[in-house]
Formats: C-alpha cells, structure tokens, sequence
C-alpha cells in the first residue's frame, strides 16, 4: 500500500514500511526502511550546521554562512546542509560531496546536478521495464509509486520507481533518466538504489568466491569510509554476487533487523557502501560506474537495471525466505516456476568428449532403468568439436559422431521414456571454426589490436543486431528438432577487449533481447544458466532461465559452503545439484556415495558420473536416492528453508526445509571430519507444530514437535569423515 500525506511518502510491505519526506526546497529524504510503522508526521533528522558543510544561502530554508578565519559556520542553529542528510537520491558535486547515486556530464564538461521534487504519480500493480528483466505483479497485489525530479538548469528529469507488494516484504526499485534538454549528456554512474541509514553500527554480508567456489559468505564491520563490492569482467562473476545483506551488528539466523539488495542484472555490477563521518552509512546498488558512460541523446532515456529490496525484522532466516517467496511468486518465468525439475543425468563428467551415439543410448538406457528422467549431452555433439580448441560458433551436428544427427539421436532417447537436452554455448565463437573464418568482426575486439583469448574462444558481439539474429536462429533451430526439451546455456570466460565504457550495458541488453526472443519462441523449453558453473547466478538471467548450475565444483563438502552462500538470496530450486564421481574431479576428495547424494537433495538433484562404472551396491544406491528425490522435490521447490547450523561456523551443517503448512520437513545432518569419542550430538528442529506428531518416514519412529524443537533429536554419528544423515518427517499415521 502506497498513501500520500504532509509531504511524505509511505511504502508499506507485508510488514515493513519505508518512508520519504520532501522538504519546501523540494528535496526528497529517506527518513525510514524496517518494522511497519503507523502514519504520523515523521520530521527530518535535523543537525545544526556544521563547518565545512556547503548550503543554499538563497534558499529560504536555509541559513545564510559567513566566512570566519575558522572557516565555514553557521549563522544560527537553523541552518541545514544536505551534506550529512538521509537522502533518497543523491547527485553531485553542490551541497552533498559524498558518492552520489546519479553522475551526469554535460557538453561544457560541468557534471553539477540539482534535482528537485516535481510531482508523483501512484500506479496499480507493475508496469515493465523496457528492455530489461524485472518482478511482476498483479493490479491488485502491487502498487507502483513514481516520483518524478528535475534540474530545470540542465533540462533533467529523473524518475524514481518504487513497487511495493501486499504480501511481500519487498521493494522493486529503478530509475529512469530522461535527457529534456537540446545537448546530448553522459551518464557517468545511475545507480538502481540508494539508502541512507542515520546512526547506528551494522555489518555487511557479502558473497564472494572463485571459480569453483562461489558466493561464499563474508561478514565485516561497515567501516568509516568506502567499501565495494563489485564485478567488472563482463558478467555478475564467480568473484562478487550482485546480493549484498546490511544488517544489525548482533544479527543472526533468527535475531534482528536485516535489510537485502538484489540488483536483477547480468553485467559489471557494483554496491558501494560508505560510512560518513556522522556515521551517516550510505548504501548504493547498480551498474559498476567505473565501467560504465552512456550517451542520452535528446529527448530520450536511459532505464537502470531493477533493485530488489527486502526486509527482516527477524533475523536472516526470514530475510532469505522472504527472497525465495518472492522469486518463486513474482519473478521466475512461467512454464517452469511452479513445477517440478526432472532428474537429469549429464553425459559431461561421464564422457567428456568421448562418446557417440551407441554410448549415450547405453547411458541412457542405463540411466531409465535407474529412475533417471532426462538425458542431457554435454559438449561435443557439433563441428570438430573434439577437445575445447575450435566449432564454437558451428551448430551445425557431428555426423562423424552422430551420423544420424540430432534428430535421430532425440528419437532414440525419448523413445525410451527419457526426456532430452543439449548443452551449448552460444555466446562464443572459436577462432578456428567456419563462423570465424566467415566473420572474424563478429568477436568482440578493440580495432589495431589483438583480442586476449580464453580457453581458445572469443566472445561474439551480441551488441550487433546481426549477431543477436545468428545467435537466436541457431539456438531456434535446434530447439525445432522434436524431442529436445532442455538447453544448458554456458558461458566460458570473462568478456575481455570492450571496445567502450557503454560496451558492458549494450552487451547484456543484446543477451536479454536473445533470451526474450527464444523463452517466447518455446515457452516450455527448460532452460539452465551456466558460466563456468556458478559466474552468473543472478536475478537477471533467473528472469529467463529458472535454475542455474551454480558451480562446476560438485564436491559435497564444497557444496556445503556453496549452496548455503547461494541460499541466502536464491530458492533452491534456482539451484541444480548433481552427484558426481569420486574422487572428485575439482577437489580430488572422496566422499560417501550417501553424502553425496544427501547434499544433491537441497537442490535441482541429477547426476555427473558413467553409470556404467558403478558396482550393483552403487547402483541400488542410485534408485534409492532417485526414489528420495522424487518424494522431496516438491518440498525442496516450495517449502522454507533454514540454516540450522553453518559449516562455516564449524565441523557441522545442518539443513533443514519446511513446507508451509508445517506438516512436513527434511532434515540433513553433515560432519565434514570425524572426531575420536565423539560428544553426545543433539539437533534441534525449528518452527514445528509443537501439538503435533512427527513420524520418520524411513523408520517408523514419532516424535512430538515440542520434543524436536526443545529437546532435540539425538544423532548417532558415524566414525568416519564426511558422514551425513537425512531425515524425512510428516505428521500423522504413514
């Protein structure tokens, strides 16, 4: 709900409210964001003027400022500058010299901005954003604030856009810049958000990794001074998730005020925040600015990327599961939001490049006889592709290797009951392939230069129109071969050579226009993001792609740390987790058969391994944990999760997800090292129904929900590294 009062704007949530006040100069201040408040005359927080602070001495409002040996002090204790204020949007360069939100160079080189209040316009439900991914909602779930500034010097309007939903926690938020003016502008930063919070010591949780292991947690003091938290290789990257968590200095999983930014945006991305020196702690989200100008001609506009915003009053938890409804009920595309994932065995770690058709249908029929439901061939079904030096660009079939082409191959597979997927990479071109030798301006490159190569590929330049059409027919064509149902969308490498500051933004422009293009084309089609694992887990290609293989490491104990880093914005159904071979092929470590699959169930479960391989013991383990999967995963994909213990705390993790009615839960158990006479190991359950009756579904034993929230569940650990445990309960008789 969106109301309008004494100069002051109310955003209410589900259960949070967020509050803007203009002042008579027409200034907007962000006065609050948490706990739901009632409407009253909330009044700005007000300091005197302090020296050194700039203000407007035509300005009515404002105190006139002599000029003293001291230096700059106010005239009385009335005067005001915005230079320490909670401001809503910040620009540059007059009275607030700290990082700005908007940063505007115009022809005569000046980069001086002033917005004011102009008007505001109060919208039911969502209305899209132009070329860009973003939430939805209903006319009647949503309500839409726009709050129009302008700089009438420099011929500036600037519209702030806040979506606020009836039974969410959250706010959507972008920004629209429009040039009114008769001279072209460069935007030198357009941040999404911006939130200025007034006194008060507060962490911040960031995601940061590598390849091989992303978004792991980190958690520091917010510091006087500037910290960044950003991406600047040509996707949101393994490095630095575009998700940030600002939060109170004592919260926890279930304790305090949590506040979570979420920018739905594929490329360079940045979150800076900065702590003034009147503990004024400003928090920005949007497109890097150190990568980043773009033109605005006349009379035209540029859209920021969407910031998602959401609110706990109750520790990170139900920050998490506040994300995760919200994904699920207002973001992820539509076939496959609300349905269940195959299970899908991929042919990559089983084979590599070492197959033909007579090998994947022995897969295959292995894998149906297991329970599997879906076949998916990995990398070299096309081109010469028989290591990683060349065809990327030529999706044209290997008859060498599959003399019946795809068509044929597709119809041996579904004929056994599977379901069938390929893997592509369709934003690459290898220097040695036709597509190359035909068009080599097609990859990316600065003219007089030689473009830096990655795993002997280049990246395509789906800037062009040209090459978003090739790009677009290629992948259609495949997708028109009746049976293929799954494409695993990679992305091997950083984008290198960018020609300009703008290249980055034009770049994932032209890659959202693709993805509109084919998710409209074969709306059922499941499509699963990929860049070397998990490089570009984020909102924005979740918009398009509903699940995300969030990294190439598939090591269980690494999983631990990965899947619970990813958990803190993502649902688990965003997340694909597969059992692989060991020892491991990222980490070399051997782990049980059981853990790995325990840990492959909070997630989109399949499998990475040659069945063929596998002892009878092995296999009857497989259709157990295959058996498990289909009874779980409806409750994996829509229940709520917890993070009972962290592994990043300790030797345990402890897991547990709840359906909403409370009547069922899974629970997992890991200890990463055994320990020589170990403690008494006590687990306790959270948020059950304490007048219930819990019972095992695999023995048979009841437990009282009081019983398992406060007194805890004994597990019995076994001797030996990497032991894990899963407990399926329901309430009621089985």
């Amino acid at each position: 709900m969106i109301t309008v009062k004494n100069n002051m704007f109310f955003l209410h949530g589900k259960d949070m409210s967020y509050i803007i006040k203009k002042d008579d100069s027409g200034y907007l201040y962000h006065l609050y964001y948490g706990q739901r408040l009632e409407e009253r005359d909330y009044q700005i927080p007000q300091n005197p003027l302090r020296g050194f602070s700039a203000a407007d001495i035509n300005d009515p409002n404002r105190a006139s400022i002599p000029s003293n040996d001291i230096g700059w002090l106010p005239k009385d204790e009335d005067g005001k500058s915005l230079d320490e204020a909670p401001q809503e949007y910040p620009t540059y360069g007059r009275y607030d010299l700290r990082t700005p939100a908007v940063e505007i160079e115009y022809e005569n080189g000046n980069r001086i901005t002033d917005l004011r209040y102009d008007h505001h316009e109060i919208l039911r439900g969502k209305p899209s954003l132009t070329g860009l991914p973003g939430a939805y909602a209903k006319q009647d779930e949503a309500q839409t604030l726009n709050i129009t500034l302008v700089d009438k010097v420099v011929c500036i309007q600037v519209v702030l856009s806040y979506t606020v939903y009836d039974k969410h926690n959250v706010i959507c938020r972008s920004v629209q810049i429009q040039n009114q003016g008769t001279e072209k502008i460069i935007l030198r930063r357009a941040f999404s958000a911006n939130v200025d919070f007034v006194g008060g010591a507060r962490d911040s949780i960031s995601f940061p990794g590598g390849w091989a292991r992303e978004r792991h947690t980190n958690r520091q003091r917010i510091h006087h001074g500037i910290q960044e938290f950003s991406c600047a290789r040509g996707g949101s990257g393994h490095q630095m998730n575009p998700f940030v968590i600002v939060c109170d200095v004592d919260a926890n999983e279930y304790h305090g005020n949590c506040y979570g930014f979420s920018l739905v945006y594929s490329g360079n991305h940045s979150t800076i925040i900065e702590q003034d020196q009147y503990n004024v702690t400003r928090i920005q989200m949007g497109i890097h600015p150190a990568t980043f100008a773009w033109e605005v001609e006349p009379q035209h506009t540029f859209q920021t990327p969407e910031c998602i915003l959401a609110f706990s009053q109750h520790g990170l938890t139900a920050l998490s599961q506040s994300y995760h409804d919200f994904f699920r009920d207002n973001f992820l595309p539509g076939y496959w939001a609300n349905r269940d994932r195959p299970i899908l065995l991929n042919s990559w770690e089983a084979c590599y490049y070492d197959y033909n058709e007579e090998k994947l249908l022995d897969i295959a029929a292995n894998a149906k006889a297991l329970g599997i439901e879906m076949l998916v061939m990995d990398d070299g079904w096309f081109g010469k592709r028989n290591n990683d030096h060349s065809s990327l660009g030529d999706w044209n079939v290997n008859t060498e290797r599959l003399p019946g082409g795809l068509e044929q191959l597709a119809a041996k597979v579904t004929s056994l009951g599977l379901a069938f997927g390929l893997w592509m990479e369709p934003e690459m071109i290898s220097p040695d392939s036709n597509l190359y030798r035909s068009h080599p301006d097609w990859a990316i490159h600065v003219p007089e230069r030689t473009p830096a190569i990655t795993r002997w590929q280049y990246v395509l330049d789906i800037t062009k129109p040209e090459v978003q059409e090739y790009v677009i027919e290629s992948v259609a064509r495949i997708l028109s071969v009746p049976g293929i149902s799954y494409i695993k969308w990679d992305m091997n490498r950083h984008i290198t050579d960018m020609p300009d500051s703008g290249y980055n933004h034009r770049y994932t422009l032209g890659l959202y226009r693709i993805l509109d293009e084919l998710t409209r084309r074969f709306p059922k089609t499941l499509f699963e993001s990929c860049s070397g694992g998990g490089g570009r887990m984020d909102p924005g290609i979740m918009y398009y792609m509903p699940q995300t293989w969030i990294s190439d490491d598939s090591d269980a104990i690494e999983r631990l740390y990965i899947q619970e880093g990813t958990s803190y914005a993502y649902p688990l159904q965003c997340m694909t987790a597969h059992v692989s071979a060991v020892p491991n092929h990222q980490t070399g470590r051997i782990t049980p058969l059981t853990t790995r699959g325990n840990v492959a169930q909070f997630g989109i479960f399949g499998y990475e391994l040659d069945i063929a391989s596998l002892t009878e013991n092995e296999n009857a383990e497989l259709q157990m944990q295959i058996g498990t999967a289909k009874k779980l995963r409806t409750l994996i994909r829509t229940g709520d999760f917890y993070r009972l213990v962290s592994p990043y705390m300790g030797n345990d993790c402890v897991w547990q997800v709840m359906s909403k009615d409370k009547r069922e839960l899974v629970l997992l158990f890991v200890r990463v090292l055994a320990t020589p006479n170990p403690n008494t190991t006590i687990i306790k359950f959270r948020n059950l129904l304490s007048d219930k009756n819990y019972c095992d579904v695999n023995s048979g034993k009841k437990y009282g929900g009081d019983e398992l929230m406060y007194m805890g569940l004994n597990i019995e650990v076994g001797a030996h590294d990497y032991f894990s445990i899963l407990i399926h309960l329901k309430i009621g008789e089985l």
